[in-house]
């Protein structure tokens, strides 16, 4: 008795309907981070499988990655111009499909989109106790990509270094993370409203809010929740 051929279409039809679910919950659930710079040592080092999750503030609008990209991210990067690059359409300007109204907390570890611009502004005019100040950003250098760093300073606060130590409202944080030692003096500055002042833990070697400004809420991707590889490095994370 012969056995049937198996049908071509349906097979290729089934590989593809599990590849575009796999994309469905990597960009709505879960995504697997890997670490590609050392400015979160000591908490994070170079090649850890970092796993995010993006459910944490709501269900992420999978057409949002398009708004980011100049060019269409295929298998591999392609010259081919991207339609939707900052679109106000809003399938896919809309940054949730649903929120549940979480916020995320200081010192949370946050993964987000780099802003394609410093915001609020490049040249960024504050007022603190009546005074005016200004701070000058420049353009991000991965604009759009992902960045994991820790999230300092939320909307309102009027954050300052001194000697390495963060102060928040007037008031020294308390040191309770891992960091690399650093003596340096920042500030004052003050963190525009729907805006988030975010900083790696190695501190004299990160690009962050320091240099290129704030990020906006909008651009949240998601929580670092655990370092799920190598095994030896398996941790929850705070």
């Amino acid at each position: 008795m012969l056995r049937p051929k198996p049908r071509k279409k349906e097979t290729i039809w089934s590989i593809l309907g599990v590849v575009v679910f796999a994309l469905f919950l990597k960009a709505t659930v879960l995504t697997i981070f890997i670490i590609p710079s050392g400015s979160m040592i000591p908490t994070l080092q170079v090649g850890d499988v970092l796993i995010v999750n993006r459910l944490h503030f709501g269900v992420s609008n999978p057409l949002r990655e398009l708004w980011y990209s100049r060019n269409l991210q295929l298998v591999v990067p392609t010259p081919i111009p991207n339609p939707w690059f900052q679109s106000e359409n809003p399938l896919i300007k809309t940054r949730y499909l649903w929120r549940w109204g979480n916020k995320p907390k200081r010192l949370d570890i946050v993964i987000f989109k780099v802003p394609l611009t410093p915001q609020p502004a490049r040249d960024y005019v504050y007022e603190i106790d009546g005074r005016l100040y200004a701070s000058y950003f420049i353009q991000p250098g991965r604009a759009g990509m992902d960045y994991v760093k820790r999230l300092i300073g939320l909307p309102g606060d009027v954050l300052e270094i001194r000697n390495g130590r963060i102060l928040i409202n007037g008031a020294y944080l308390p040191v309770d993370i891992p960091l690399v030692d650093d003596f340096s003096y920042y500030g004052p500055l003050k963190v525009p409203e729907g805006h988030y002042f975010v900083m790696g833990d190695n501190r004299p070697n990160s690009s962050d809010s320091r240099y290129w400004g704030f990020v906006p809420e909008d651009h949240l991707v998601g929580v670092g929740t655990w370092v799920a590889l190598p095994p030896w490095r398996w941790k929850i994370l705070k």
